[in-house]
């Protein structure tokens, strides 16, 4: 198979949708989603909101860049 003990960064990263699936990972994926749990939990706690607005890059990105031009203070 392409992952093994010896397999490097690069195969990793290209597979990660099967790397992650490791007991591992799992863990560190658990670990991290009940810690932003418990962020969100005490900040909604205290009357916050979360918010998650778009982000404007400079650069052309895959997924609508050229579906529509925006003058962002000028600059196209």
């Amino acid at each position: 198979g392409l992952l093994n003990l010896e397999s490097g960064p690069d195969v990793l990263f290209d597979q990660r949708h099967i790397t992650i699936r490791g007991e591992r990972s799992s863990h560190y994926m658990y670990i991290r989603s009940q810690a932003m749990r418990a962020f969100r939990d005490h900040l909604f706690s205290h009357g916050y909101n979360e918010v998650t607005p778009p982000t404007l890059v400079g650069t052309l990105c895959e997924g609508g860049s050229e579906v529509f031009q925006l003058d962002y203070f000028g600059q196209p």
